[in-house]
């Protein structure tokens, strides 16, 4: 990951061309220029619902705004998808020209992926719509809706599917890279929830995808990231969650938190339901109104705990952590599932800079914790620097491995370490400062390798991180991808190339692959 990338554009123009621009040139998939006349233009114009965006228009510049401010790369050009039918002209416009093309959705990624310096755009975030069945207890969701979106619709019947833990992120990244919410050791990850999608390929082809219709691609969508086609449509499974739920949210000065940790780690191994899902954080209080001006920049670590029970249920069962202490502050207490989810999303604007890595692993020893508690006793960033311990297992441990590309099933715990600042000139060190910490995890960690759960991964390296990630499921992907996209059109993602071979022995899209 680096900087200079953040600055690309169209090659052989500025952000600001007027949009009569004849040609206008793209960058191709190839990494040239591709010269494409405004004639063209204005014919995909008139095939769309919504509308294309250029440099200098309005409403440019705030489409191409995304979580990770690092990224601040500008496209040629964007198509605000209204519907699935723009998707299908989108990318046939830029098969039929060879051009770079991303999706972008929330946008919340850490890798920038969803924007492309001198490429296409297709902006699915104008296809927000949900529609909840309670009496089947589905949700069917647009490709650009938000897990707010999701969240308000589903709560309206006491309903929920696991998302994440950040409202504003995209359903579409978060799903198809796994999705790890609070409600994960119950009700396991997104992708175990997925019952369905609509999906237009390279091809622009559109298919309904299930278990029983090109159950390959369903396959390979449940953790496989973006690299078989634009997904339109999701349809989850909806559990009973809600509408109010019980969580723990104390804050433990650092001095004073070994034994804690130590003691809530046993307790959640060995004797937490499944109803429980917990995670340690080590960080410093922020300085800002949302804490007492005693507690700024003091290093602690925070223990959040959500039970996806009834709130009596939570105080019940939650009653060995809420007796830990001493304490810096609690904010612990009953609240309502869709405040849950929205509970962090202040400390974590849009534009900000972001990295995050991470590691699965079999056992949180206390030769892990020791490192952590070191980093942590001397890190020097006043923002940022913040890693969490989740705890998996539960529901998510009951999937077998070759059910979903997703291989951490039997691993405890997923450790993430993040950083977030501002200031651009700190990038290197508060970079370093994250691989760093890795590399010593990885030290200690013998046997387990690098496993990571590829949405909390940086994009230094997609296609390392991708095999590290997938492991043993890796060659069924790269089959998948050559059976759907042979041409690696989607490739502004955590990359899978297809397998080799020539594409005109390939099966029929209706078959499965092995």
């Amino acid at each position: 990951m680096g900087t200079s990338e953040a600055r690309d554009g169209p090659p052989g123009s500025h952000p600001g061309n007027p949009p009569e621009r004849d040609p206008v040139l793209f960058r191709g998939l190839d990494g040239s220029s591709v010269p494409v006349p405004s004639r063209e233009l204005d014919e995909l114009s008139r095939a769309l619902n919504g509308e294309i965006l250029f440099p200098g228009t309005p409403g440019f510049r705030e489409t191409c705004e995304i979580w990770n401010g690092i990224f601040q790369r500008v496209p040629a050009a964007l198509v605000r998808c209204r519907g699935t039918a723009d998707v299908v002209h989108g990318i046939r416009f830029a098969r039929s020209h060879g051009i770079l093309t991303a999706v972008k959705s929330g946008g919340h990624s850490v890798t920038g992926h969803a924007l492309v310096g001198g490429g296409l755009v297709l902006d699915l975030s104008p296809m927000r719509g949900v529609w909840v069945d309670p009496a089947h207890r589905v949700a069917h969701v647009q490709g650009g809706a938000l897990l707010r979106d999701v969240d308000a619709e589903t709560q309206r019947y006491g309903l929920a599917t696991p998302l994440g833990v950040v409202s504003k992120t995209g359903v579409a990244g978060l799903t198809l890279g796994g999705g790890y919410g609070h409600l994960r050791r119950k009700w396991g990850l997104t992708i175990d929830n997925l019952l369905g999608a609509e999906v237009v390929t390279a091809e622009g082809e559109v298919l309904e995808v299930d278990g029983d219709h090109h159950p390959d691609l369903f396959w390979a969508l449940r953790g496989g990231g973006g690299n078989f086609g634009v997904v339109t449509r999701f349809d989850y499974r909806l559990h009973p969650v809600g509408p109010r739920i019980f969580q723990i949210y104390r804050a433990y000065p650092l001095a004073a938190a070994w034994e804690i940790v130590r003691t809530a780690r046993e307790f959640l191994v060995h004797q937490a339901p499944d109803e429980i899902s917990a995670e340690f954080q080590f960080a410093k209080i922020p300085f800002g109104d949302a804490f007492d001006p005693s507690l700024h920049g003091k290093r602690v670590v925070l223990l959040r705990a959500v039970h996806a029970g009834t709130p009596e249920e939570g105080r019940r069962d939650l009653r060995p952590l809420l007796e830990l202490g001493p304490f810096l502050y609690d904010r612990s207490g009953e609240m309502s599932y869709v405040d849950l989810q929205r509970y962090v999303d202040t400390g974590l604007p849009n534009g900000g800079r972001y990295y995050s890595t991470g590691l699965l692993v079999d056992r949180l020893g206390d030769d892990l914790l020791k490192i952590l508690f070191d980093e942590y006793s001397r890190v020097g960033f006043d923002q940022s620097a913040v890693t969490g311990i989740w705890h998996t297992g539960g529901a998510i441990s009951r999937v077998p491995v070759p059910a979903t590309p997703y291989i951490g099933r039997t691993d405890s715990f997923m450790i993430v370490i993040d950083s977030a600042w501002t200031d651009p000139s700190e990038d290197r060190a508060q970079i370093a400062w994250g691989r760093n910490l890795k590399r010593q995890l990885l030290e200690r960690s013998v046997g387990t390798g690098d496993r990571g759960y590829i949405n909390f991964q940086p994009g230094e390296d997609v296609r390392s991180e991708a095999e590290a990630a997938y492991g043993e499921n890796i060659a069924r992907l790269r089959r998948v991808k050559r059976l759907y996209d042979p041409s690696n059109f989607f490739r502004r993602n955590h990359n899978i190339l297809p397998e080799e071979g020539p594409a005109t022995d390939l099966p029929s899209t209706g078959r499965d692959v092995p």
